[in-house]
């Protein structure tokens, strides 16, 4: 009896994939749970989030319910681990077998509803980063879209990144493509900047969040950059000014 015991129980740990679960495995369970509870409590009223929160079920049982439920088997599984709880409970009732068997049985139901969990919670996760920033910069502005290809026009431009005392704001215009501009100016004077600057207002705008301008007009295309990355703008440090120091 003791021989078939532990030889279906291999053999549903092999089918499980489930080696000793580590209390890193149990912390991503909780944390995830934390995620989908706080979710399925929200009211959402735009459709687009709707959607997002109707991904988060399966079978009349939200994701919350769910990872929760596997949560207590992950956690009940772990209880093998005591030397005192194991022995009587193995001995009496089959506890390893019974738990393993039970996320056996939830991986037949739930496993190939969570990639699409977890996907849909780093999406929301990106809108609450996007809407975060806009909370964090309430003087920002959303860009105006351009209805023809390409155009890009913008007003009083600045970096996110520099203080705003000291912030020299440029603006922009390119109105066709293929378009040209040919940036000059003396070592240190802010050319990389002011490329940095259209960039990251551009790529902002084309995510959808809001940008540091007086106002903006663009033509959501493709973003190709190419800059050096050994400058600072935090230590207001150009790339011409770090090659002489390292001189």
């Amino acid at each position: 009896m003791s021989a078939l015991y532990y030889s279906v129980l291999f053999s549903l740990k092999e089918s499980l994939n489930c080696k000793q679960p580590t209390e890193k495995s149990c912390r991503f369970f909780r944390h995830t749970l934390t995620k989908f509870c706080s979710l399925n409590k929200k009211k959402c009223t735009v459709i687009y989030c709707k959607e997002l929160k109707a991904d988060l079920t399966s079978q009349n049982q939200t994701a919350s319910q769910a990872v929760r439920q596997l949560s207590k088997l992950m956690n009940a599984l772990d209880q093998r681990s005591n030397l005192l709880m194991s022995t009587i409970l193995n001995g009496l009732i089959f506890w390893e077998l019974r738990q393993v068997m039970r996320i056996e049985k939830w991986k037949e139901i739930h496993a190939s509803d969570l990639p699409r969990w977890i996907e849909t919670i780093g999406e929301i996760d990106a809108y609450c980063s996007l809407a975060t920033f806009a909370y964090n910069h309430p003087d920002y502005i959303y860009p105006t879209i351009a209805a023809q290809s390409f155009h890009l026009q913008a007003e009083a431009l600045g970096h996110p990144l520099m203080d705003r005392n000291q912030c020299v704001r440029n603006g922009i215009d390119i109105e066709r493509r293929p378009f040209f501009i040919i940036i000059t100016g003396a070592n240190m004077a802010g050319k990389s900047t002011y490329l940095r600057t259209v960039g990251v207002n551009y790529l902002l705008a084309c995510i959808g969040a809001p940008v540091w301008a007086k106002q903006m007009k663009i033509y959501p295309a493709r973003l190709v950059t190419s800059l050096r990355t050994s400058d600072s703008l935090a230590n207001n440090e150009s790339y011409f000014l770090c090659r002489t120091q390292a001189t």
